[in-house]
């Protein structure tokens, strides 16, 4: 009976562990608390400056605008925190996409009060200050970290 053509096949069962992701190194952690940070602290600007307008926008279709965007924004800086906390790479191109846009436009508006004379007072301002510039070292600082501190991790994240 040992050559019974109706008999079932029979194979070995292999039981494979899933394999473990490797553990998100401090660094990695570290960013994205500066990343979070960067993002709470101009949304709180937001607020703040709304709060010194008595929450009075002007034209709605000019701030629905700005508010569009800004929630925009707000989303996709949740969306490549998620991201990098998973292992993934093309959040850090982004993000430095997004910090070198808001460099050149904060250079922009230094040279722009540079013109107009008022350089010392804009530079001066908290709102300045709190929503353009420590975001904006908070984020280089991320980077630093995402790259440099913490590169060989995302390299190693299956994609």
């Amino acid at each position: 009976m040992e050559t019974n053509p109706y008999k079932p096949p029979a194979a070995g069962v292999a039981d494979i562990a899933p394999v473990q992701p490797p553990v998100r190194p401090r660094g990695v952690n570290i960013a994205l608390a500066l990343i979070g940070a960067a993002l709470l602290l101009k949304l709180l600007m937001q607020i703040w400056g709304l709060y010194q307008r008595d929450f009075h926008v002007g034209d709605p279709r000019s701030y629905g605008l700005g508010l569009a965007v800004g929630l925009g924004l707000f989303a996709l800086y949740g969306l490549m925190c998620h991201q990098l906390a998973q292992g993934r790479s093309w959040p850090r191109v982004l993000l430095l996409l997004l910090t070198l846009a808001g460099f050149a436009a904060t250079c922009y508006a230094i040279g722009a009060a540079r013109k107009l004379g008022i350089v010392s007072e804009l530079l001066l301002t908290p709102t300045f200050l709190l929503n353009q510039l420590l975001p904006m070292i908070l984020n280089f600082a991320a980077l630093h970290l995402l790259f440099f501190a913490s590169g060989t991790w995302f390299r190693q994240q299956p994609n």
